[in-house]
């Protein structure tokens, strides 16, 4: 019985009902799993007890119990290390200009399950005796891979736009196809995204970039012009409406890249390429995270200037393009530039195509070569101080970054040649 058990007797024993709801159960239905056991699923159960009763039975078996949602009947605690929410039965409404919903806790199991985004979320089982309750049909959504809401598209969609996005993620994870209905009303209410903070629709597009391949997400999002709500340069009237087409496919590379953590950077990079001249805009315009919009702005300035390596003059030039994007973006960096650069010469009818066999060939000279993890020249400040015999000041850095400059242009160089420029260039 593990954790859901106990919780349920007590409940039951208490009079009230106590249920799975929402996506353990589609997750458990879809794995064939215990529902007394749902493992590293999040616990989500639904109760016809009020907030106050919540606490009440909870406190003495829990290790800790918070109420930050308590005002929208969620009561959360810790019960043998493992976090569970447990949520009065909701029957909300929502004013049509605010995402905010008037919170109205009711009885009713199916009312609560209709005010779900869509069917494969709107079931329930029923604890500890197991009974599912699927009044609108998401097990054989999920069985025949199609994507519904409970309500009307129309309604639901209204009463959150960001259901609209999250539909693009779900359409992806599960490998769905979207009820036309589903298509027709997101392309009606797409502009009611507008009322949706850029932080939530941040969140939400980053995690349907972070799923395994999010090529027909994202293809959801261009066909129904929510593409162009989040990202107003792709629209009719922006710089790059030519090339909305091409986002699923700039926009889903890196399924298995080496590091998993890079997959959302690259995705992002490949997303913002053919509007990368207002990138800074549209990342700020999204509140990304200065860190976030720094790695993202220095991969697609490594990626312009990684297009262009065919058009060097000689493999010097390659070599000195490649140690500068390196210095920027950081040798980790290299195997998500890559996989931009594929995209990019894959999509990009302006680069050349040979720009990923140049750049891979550039790199791996160079590393055959020398370290690409130290670009730094073989003498700090203090030293040109010490070997020079000269004051700290502006002298001191214009050296500094003349030996900086001779080891990106022309690659490593040890210590005795450092000196001997040095003395070059102030005519010694």
């Amino acid at each position: 019985m593990a954790l859901i058990g106990p919780v349920a007797e007590r409940f039951a024993a208490a009079g009230f009902r106590l249920y799975l709801v929402g996506g353990v159960v589609r997750d458990l239905a879809l794995a064939g799993a215990d529902p007394f056991d749902p493992g590293g699923n999040d616990i989500d159960l639904t109760t016809d007890a009020q907030p106050l009763d919540i606490k009440r039975l909870l406190s003495p078996m829990a290790e800790a119990v918070w109420s930050q949602g308590e005002r929208f009947g969620t009561i959360g605690a810790q019960i043998n290390g493992q976090a569970v929410e447990i949520t009065t039965h909701r029957a909300e409404a929502y004013d049509p200009g605010s995402r905010k919903p008037l919170v109205r806790f009711g009885k009713d199991l199916g009312e609560d399950l209709s005010r779900r985004d869509f069917t494969i979320n709107a079931m329930a089982v029923e604890v500890p005796d197991l009974a599912l309750h699927d009044p609108f049909g998401g097990m054989t959504d999920l069985a025949d891979r199609r994507l519904r809401t409970p309500l009307s598209p129309e309604e639901s969609f209204n009463d959150d736009p960001l259901r609209m996005m999250r539909a693009a993620r779900f359409l992806t994870r599960f490998e769905l196809t979207p009820d036309p209905v589903v298509v027709e009303a997101a392309v009606a209410l797409a502009d009611r995204l507008d009322i949706v903070s850029a932080e939530r629709i941040t969140d939400e597009l980053e995690r349907l970039l972070a799923v395994e391949d999010p090529a027909s997400g994202l293809r959801f999002l261009v066909e129904t012009g929510l593409l162009a709500r989040i990202l107003p340069a792709y629209g009719p009237d922006g710089p790059a409406a030519d090339a909305v087409s091409a986002v699923p496919a700039l926009a889903a590379v890196a399924t298995d890249t080496k590091r998993p953590e890079d997959r959302v950077l690259i995705r992002r990079t490949g997303l913002l390429w053919p509007i990368r001249s207002e990138a800074a805009d549209q990342l700020r315009r999204l509140r990304h995270s200065k860190a976030d919009s720094t790695l993202t702005l220095g991969l697609l300035n490594a990626t312009a200037v990684a297009t262009t390596l065919a058009d060097r003059a000689d493999d010097r030039a390659r070599a000195a393009a490649v140690r500068r994007i390196v210095a920027r973006i950081g040798v980790a960096r290299l195997e998500p530039l890559a996989r931009v650069v594929v995209a990019v010469a894959t999509t990009d009818p302006t680069v050349e195509r040979s720009s990923a066999m140049v750049l891979a060939a550039t790199v791996d000279r160079l590393r055959a070569n020398e370290d690409l993890g130290d670009l730094e020249a073989p003498l700090s400040g203090a030293e040109i101080i010490a070997e020079l015999g000269i004051e700290p000041g502006p002298e001191v850095g214009r050296l500094s970054r003349l030996l900086r400059e001779r080891r990106l242009n022309d690659g490593p160089f040890d210590r005795d040649q450092a000196v001997e420029l040095l003395h070059s260039w102030r005519g010694d």
